[in-house]
């Protein structure tokens, strides 16, 4: 990787660095705040968004695995190092724009055709959300941030410090945090009432979002913005995923989060052996993921009507209600209710995803004969809970895959597994939004 010029024009020098053939990368250095010192990213001497992202070649292991480029990496992906950029927001957005397409006025001040709402759900690890919103942010979008309470206190200041600067440059944009969060646990009713906080306040917030979103904040985009809304609006159906519930006992018996151990993680949801009551309104319990894409009269329906309230009450002593609640209310044909609800009629048949897909993972389990029977995938990040977080080598055969299944993000991005894997696909989203907007500009 090397610089391949610099080119000076009166009071302007632009430094331009060629990451491969098809990527450039602009910084404009004249633009940086003076006193403003890249090289307090960290120690090592060339880790400053210019040295990283000439040091990194996503394509040519010897650079992204090598040890200082991820060293760059995880520094500048820091709590830390958000929260010294970000002291100045002019000086952040000068800095980031490295990292986000580049923009033109009217673009970036235009009405969204299929303005989209996101919940982003943090406890850890602020530099990748602040990447997805690097990346993605538009305008016309809205981002609700649900901050965990156990979240270091770094954490929490990274974040809030980055939603200050986007409503200090873009104060009609709709970019918040949740004033009361709740912590969240894994298995527990809390990761639906995060979800839910968010979307409640984003139906009163903006009235123009059509399309509603929830990436955990170890996810990173796979379709640029522009994409997400052209996919969304093409399917023109809310994206769950539903299908037969194999585990019924996940419903029929208590279950109640204990304490495990001293730390605040350190709690479970377990099985009492106490039976629960039937479902509300006779309905089926459906399984599916937590990820969701809803149209935004479905979402409104989510929150506001009795019968899915009923149904959120019903799972709040359930395990893992969180992949029950979105894929049972999608089968229910909930246009046709109107208040009535003698008979609630169930689609169990519904291909409630309308050909779409959320997100995508790598689900890597144990097998007795890998030598017969392979994993499907091979991670070369590493494996944690028989979810692949992924290195930089995985995201080329990621990109196939969901690009053409048209999946929004990926999971699992980590900073401790691969730092240089989330830069990477930063820059890889930045292509492919600047490449959208190049064919839109020169369209004939």
């Amino acid at each position: 990787m090397v610089a391949v010029g610099i080119l000076a024009f009166p009071s302007l020098l632009f430094f331009i660095m060629e990451m491969k053939s098809r990527h450039v990368i602009v910084v404009d250095m004249a633009s940086v705040t003076p006193g403003y010192s890249l090289l307090s990213e960290g120690a090592w001497v060339r880790n400053n968004i210019n040295g990283m992202l000439s040091d990194v070649d996503c394509e040519h292991e010897s650079s992204f695995n090598d040890p200082p480029v991820r060293e760059s990496a995880k520094n500048f992906l820091s709590s830390d190092a958000i929260l010294r950029r970000t002291a100045n927001c002019d000086a952040y957005f000068k800095v980031m724009n490295a990292f986000g397409p580049k923009l033109s006025d009217a673009r970036l001040h235009r009405q969204e055709e299929t303005p989209m709402a996101f919940s982003h759900s943090i406890h850890r690890q602020a530099g990748i959300l602040e990447m997805f919103l690097a990346v993605t942010f538009r305008p016309g979008d809205s981002h609700c941030i649900h901050i965990d309470p156990k979240a270091d206190e770094a954490t929490t200041k990274a974040i809030k410090a980055v939603i200050g600067c986007y409503n200090d440059k873009f104060p009609n944009a709709t970019v918040f945090a949740v004033p009361h969060p709740v912590s969240v646990f894994w298995g527990h009713i809390s990761v639906l009432e995060s979800d839910l906080m968010c979307l409640r306040q984003l139906l009163e917030r903006n009235q123009k979002w059509h399309y509603w979103t929830n990436p955990a904040a170890s996810e990173m985009p796979i379709l640029s913005a522009e994409e997400m809304s052209t996919t969304l609006r093409g399917i023109g159906e809310s994206v769950v995923e539903s299908f037969k519930n194999s585990n019924p006992k996940r419903h029929q018996v208590f279950h109640q989060l204990v304490r495990r151990g001293p730390r605040e993680y350190d709690m479970k949801a377990i099985n009492l052996d106490f039976e629960l009551p039937p479902p509300p309104h006779n309905l089926v319990i459906r399984k599916g993921s937590k990820n969701v894409a809803l149209q935004r009269d479905f979402a409104h329906f989510v929150v506001h009507d009795s019968l899915s309230i009923n149904l959120l009450n019903f799972l709040q002593n359930t395990e893992i209600p969180d992949e029950h609640f979105y894929s049972t209310l999608a089968t229910v044909e909930w246009s046709k209710i109107k208040g009535q609800y003698g008979s609630v009629k169930q689609d169990l048949k519904c291909n409630c995803t309308h050909g779409g897909c959320v997100r995508r993972s790598w689900w890597i389990y144990p097998t007795k004969n890998p030598a017969k029977k392979p994993p499907k995938h091979t991670c070369h990040g590493q494996t944690v809970r028989a979810v692949c977080n992924f290195g930089t080598a995985d995201l080329p055969v990621l990109r196939e895959e969901a690009v053409e299944s048209r999946c929004l993000t990926a999971n699992k991005f980590n900073l401790d597994v691969d730092p240089v894997a989330i830069i990477c696909q930063a820059k890889e989203i930045v292509h492919r939004t600047e490449m959208l907007y190049w064919r839109e500009d020169n369209a004939t």
